[in-house]
Parts: C-alpha cells; sequence; structure tokens
C-alpha cells in the first residue's frame, strides 16, 4: 500500500473528521432539543455541572496519553514492532490502573456534591445515582486509549474519527428513543455506558486488524531507561494537566457553588455551541500532531519554524471568523431554538464567554508543537501560575461580573502567562528563530482579528434576529473575513504555503 505524506494525512484526518463530526452533532443538537423540552433546565444543569467535575476527574490521565503518544512516534517511524508492543504492553498497564483511579477518586468525590449543587429541586439520592453513572463511563473510556494511541501515532486518526462518529450517532438515537420512552435520566447515562464499551470493542478489533505484526509480538520488559525516559516526561506533565485541570475544568462548578446550578444549564448552551466548533478545530489540531512530531524526529527546524507560521495564521482567521459569528447571532440563535428568553445570558456575557474562545484558540499551534516536540518540562510552572491567576480572577469574575467574569477570566489568565513565555522556548529550542518574530505577526493577525470582529458586528447589528437572518448574518461574517484576509494577507508567504499547500492536496 502506498504511504501517504504528512500533508496528505493530516488533510485526510481533517476531512474524515470534520464530515464524522458535523453529521454526528446534527443529530446531538436533536438529542439535546430533546433532553431540554423532556426534562428542563433541572438536568439540563446538573448535566453541565457534572461534565465539568468528570473534565476534573479526567486529570488521573496526566499526561499519560500524551506521552504514550510521543514515545510511539520514532518506533512506528523505524518499524520497530517488538518496541511498539512491548510500550502497549506497559503503558496497558498504566491506563487499567488510570481507569481505576478515576472510578475510587469519583465515588470519593459523592459525599461533597451537595456542597457544589445549589437551588436543585432534584432528589440528592438520585444526583449521588446520576453521578456515579457517569464516573462509571468515564472510567470505562479509558481501558481502549492505549489501542487507539497507535492510530494518533501513525497519523490516521481518521479510524479514531470514524469510530467515534459511529458510536456517537448510535449513543445520541438510543438516547433520543430512550427519552422519548421513559423519560428517565437514569437510562440515558446507562445508554452513554453501553455505547463507551462498544467504542472500545470496535477500536480493539480495528487495531488488532491493522497492526497484526505489532499484536502478534510479545512483550518485552521495558527498560530501566526506557521507563525514566516515559517517566521524566510524565513528571512533567503532571503539574502541567492538575494546573490545565483547574484552568479549563472549573468554571461550571464555580458558577454553581456563586450563581446556582441551574445558571449551569443557561451557559451550557452558549457552551454546547462552543464545544462544537472547538471540538472542529481539534480535529484540525488532531490531524496535524502526528504530522509535526513525525516532522519533529526528522530534526527539520527550518520546516518546523515555516510549518508552526502557517497554522498560526490558520488558527488566527479561524477564530477571528468564529468570534464574529458568535457574538453577532448567539442570542438570536440561542432564542430561535429554545424560543424562551429565561435561556439567555446578557450581551456582555456573550462577549467575554468569546473573548476567552479567542484566546484558546489562537493558543492552539503553541501547545501543538510543544507536545509534538516533547518539550513538556519547560511549560510545567507556566501552567500553575495561569491556574492561580484564573482560579481568583474567576472567583472575582464571578462576584462581579457574573457568568462571563468567570469564562474571561481563563483567557485572561493565558494572555497573562502561556501567550507570551510558551512561544519563548518554541523559538528558542525549536525553531532557532528570533523570539520577535513571533510578537511581529502575532501583533499584525490581531489587528486583523480585531477588524473582522468590528465590521461583522457593525454590519450584523442593523439586522433582525429571524433564523433567515442568522444565516445572513453567518455569511456576512465569512465574506468579511474572507475580504480582510486577502486585503491583508495576498503577499504573505505563510497565507502563500497554506494556499499551496491546499492546491498540492486537491490535485492529489
Amino acid at each position: 500500500m502506498k504511504e501517504l505524506s504528512r500533508t496528505q494525512n493530516s488533510a485526510r484526518n481533517l476531512v474524515v473528521g470534520t464530515v464524522m463530526y458535523v453529521l454526528t452533532q446534527v443529530v446531538s443538537f436533536i438529542s439535546r432539543t430533546i433532553f431540554i423540552k423532556l426534562l428542563g433546565d433541572q438536568y439540563l444543569g446538573i448535566s453541565g455541572l457534572y461534565s465539568n467535575i468528570l473534565q476534573l476527574l479526567a486529570l488521573a490521565d496526566l499526561g499519560v496519553t500524551t506521552a504514550f503518544t510521543f514515545a510511539l512516534y520514532k518506533p512506528l517511524a523505524d518499524k520497530d514492532y517488538n518496541k511498539i508492543a512491548t510500550l502497549l504492553g506497559f503503558f496497558k498497564k498504566l491506563f487499567i490502573i488510570i481507569a481505576g483511579v478515576v472510578f475510587l477518586v469519583g465515588i470519593c468525590f459523592v459525599p461533597f456534591l451537595k456542597y457544589i449543587i445549589k437551588d436543585s429541586l432534584l432528589e440528592y439520592e438520585k444526583l449521588q445515582l446520576y453521578f456515579i453513572l457517569s464516573v462509571i463511563n468515564t472510567a470505562c473510556s479509558y481501558l481502549a486509549v492505549y489501542k487507539s494511541a497507535v492510530f494518533r501515532a501513525d497519523q490516521k486518526v481518521y479510524v479514531i474519527n470514524e469510530v467515534s462518529a459511529l458510536t456517537n450517532l448510535i449513543l445520541h438515537v438510543l438516547q433520543i428513543a430512550l427519552l422519548y420512552i421513559t423519560q428517565n435520566y437514569v437510562f440515558y447515562l446507562l445508554s452513554a455506558i453501553f455505547v463507551t464499551i462498544l467504542n472500545n470493542v470496535i477500536l480493539t478489533i480495528l487495531s488488532n486488524r491493522a497492526y497484526p505484526q505489532i499484536f502478534k509480538e510479545k512483550p518485552s520488559s521495558l527498560p530501566k531507561e526506557e521507563k525514566k525516559r516515559v517517566f521524566a516526561n510524565l513528571k512533567s506533565l503532571i503539574l502541567y494537566r492538575i494546573c490545565a485541570a483547574i484552568m479549563n475544568s472549573t468554571s461550571n462548578i464555580i458558577i454553581s457553588v456563586l450563581l446556582g446550578t441551574v445558571i449551569v444549564g443557561y451557559y451550557s448552551n452558549y457552551a454546547m455551541i462552543i464545544t462544537m466548533i472547538t471540538a472542529i478545530i481539534s480535529i484540525l489540531c488532531n490531524a496535524l500532531l502526528a504530522s509535526i512530531g513525525n516532522l519533529g524526529t526528522s530534526k527539520q527546524m527550518e520546516k518546523s519554524g515555516q510549518l508552526f507560521h502557517s497554522i498560526l495564521f490558520i488558527f488566527y482567521a479561524v477564530g477571528a471568523f468564529c468570534s464574529a459569528c458568535f457574538i453577532c447571532v448567539f442570542n438570536d440563535f440561542i432564542y430561535t431554538w429554545l424560543e424562551d428568553t429565561s435561556y439567555l445570558l446578557s450581551q456582555q456575557d456573550v462577549y467575554l464567554i468569546v473573548f476567552a474562545f479567542f484566546i484558546t484558540c489562537i493558543s492552539n499551534p503553541i501547545w501543538m508543537f510543544r507536545e509534538s516536540f516533547g518539550l513538556f518540562s519547560q511549560a510545567k510552572y507556566v501552567m500553575a501560575f495561569a491556574a492561580g491567576i484564573n482560579l481568583i480572577l474567576s472567583i472575582l469574575g464571578g462576584i462581579f461580573l457574573g457568568v462571563g467574569g468567570i469564562i474571561a477570566a481563563g483567557g485572561i489568565a493565558r494572555v497573562l502567562t502561556m501567550f507570551w513565555y510558551e512561544p519563548k522556548y518554541l523559538y528558542r529550542d525549536v525553531f532557532n528563530l528570533p523570539y520577535k518574530k513571533y510578537w511581529l505577526h502575532t501583533a499584525y493577525y490581531l489587528f486583523q482579528s480585531i477588524i473582522i470582529v468590528g465590521i461583522s458586528v457593525i454590519i450584523n447589528n442593523i439586522l433582525p434576529s429571524t433564523l433567515f437572518f442568522i444565516c445572513l448574518k453567518v455569511l456576512i461574517c465569512g465574506m468579511n473575513t474572507l475580504i480582510v484576509i486577502l486585503l491583508f494577507n495576498y503577499r504573505n508567504k505563510y497565507f502563500l504555503m497554506v494556499i499551496n499547500r491546499v492546491k498540492s492536496i486537491i490535485k492529489k
């Protein structure tokens, strides 16, 4: 079978991932609409809160998945199947331990739910049962990670995306049917556990078929030097992951404690839309990660620098377009969808939520290159500072600004820490380029982003809020983004590199 190039693999991962994700989200959106109509805002708030808590439990991973994927890059490139089998055996044990830790920590968390859940009208015993079922589902999700990591490291993320899309479609169809028939949240959660196990089984079968030479190998004991190298990376990732969890997975908890659990449900509708878009962006990230890591093994520093600047341009363009759309249509869409003004947040909240999204979006290229090149130790302390700042600002923001203040705190914390610090060692240790080049490009793209958002908001404020005009507003944001990008970047070599890569993929 003909080997695909890094660009072709990335393109295939991106296209397949996006198509599968969009298909899944259509069904997911229908499922969520039925969920809100049949179960109401009380269950919506609990669902959003538990999702946030379970993201914290997921920090039990502590970077094992990242370290594992990174460890596989070189042996896969060298076709060292015995080494891969040995690593798989070692990490399989780690992931079983992680699943056990997630379950035990989750069970220990149950008595503390009463301090987090505020103003809920649901029975406390039922709330405990719902949480336990959610914990079981999260623990089960780790049992096949070591199998899927081989696809990820081998630049075949599209396989994982296809399986995920299939199982998610099954899940949402099953949940829609169960909601209509039973209107019972327990069956809703049990279906999630069933589909998670199904996803694990399918990935196991596919990985065994795709890599028979690996799974037929009898794993050896991992040498002490290799274990030391792996654990050295893990030690650096542990602090980073803990702090990242505080950064990314505490907002709903703080909203629940300060403003009430029902407010979590209101915000979760906005978060759902952002999560859908962020997930598509994540498909782009995951499509490129293995290619970046593969490029890193070849030590082509100049090419790595060029790729970084091209990806930086892409994420600024995507971030500006999405931010403009969110600001223009968020409240219009929520009202058209649910036909109830009680689910709406203020326009100030919308601006603050979108600010946090934009900062997260434009920061993606930085962490992508850091993790793909194995630069784990350099970032462990800066995330600790970011997490501390985020926690303080979230509480203050919640008190003085409400929901928007809590969410915006994460964006401010990133700007004050990671946004300027992490690129510094990337340019020094990876690209061998002057650090000021990052700031020149950042300032130029940020200026364009402000123009894109500003013009879009001015134009769209004139238009009404019907479904037709919501679609028209998105179209205007897209046209405006395209015009500004072309005017400012028609001679930008990194923009031209992106265009040339797209053309080469289409021709092939």
